[in-house]
């Protein structure tokens, strides 16, 4: 795919990304593994959303975990970690959280996990969408899991429990609720 260099592309999104009729820049991205490679990836990239005015948002294999927890029997390099974390904080990006699994790679022998993929998005763009999540899927054909973004739908349903305060002035109100405790719990799982 890359064949030994790592160019830095800009993709301009107008029509089917905003309904409002603002531009919006998607840049999908792949990592190179070599350290070298990394580092001018990195800024590259700095240099590119630097010039950039409109909402805009980087999603793909980074090819680099965030923190340790984004690894599982894997190697951790944590200077690769310390350019990563420092090209986010840079460039004032936002990393949506990841819904659904922790990880979105998977070794061939299912010993090995990493999150490498993700979303991350400048802060005009997160201004437009604000409750907005990264959901991983399945994986089936790759040893990557595919993530889309997608809208956090909030659930403004009756809470399944409610409460009067004129029930604590009830005499019994202790025992209302101690027997309530103490009552079995039936084993659902």
């Amino acid at each position: 795919m890359w064949k030994g260099k790592a160019d830095v592309a800009l993709k301009n999104v107008e029509e089917g990304v905003m309904s409002s009729g603002q531009v919006c820049n998607i840049l999908n991205v792949y990592g190179p593994h070599d350290d070298a490679k990394k580092l001018k990836l990195w800024d590259d990239l700095s240099k590119l959303v630097s010039g950039i005015e409109e909402s805009w948002i980087l999603c793909g294999d980074f090819n680099e975990a965030g923190n340790e927890a984004e690894r599982f029997n894997c190697d951790f390099i944590e200077y690769r970690v310390k350019w990563f974390n420092e090209f986010i904080a840079n460039n004032s990006l936002i990393d949506f959280p990841l819904g659904g699994c922790n990880f979105t790679r998977v070794s061939d022998d299912g010993l090995k996990y990493s999150k490498l993929d993700r979303f991350l998005a400048s802060k005009k763009f997160q201004h437009l969408w604000n409750d907005l999540s990264a959901v991983v899927l399945d994986r089936h054909l790759s040893d990557h899991c595919p993530i889309v973004l997608k809208e956090v739908e909030r659930n403004f349903d009756p809470k399944p429990f409610k409460i009067f305060n004129a029930w604590l002035d009830e005499d019994d109100v202790d025992n209302v609720i101690r027997n309530a405790w103490n009552l079995p719990v039936p084993d659902i799982y």
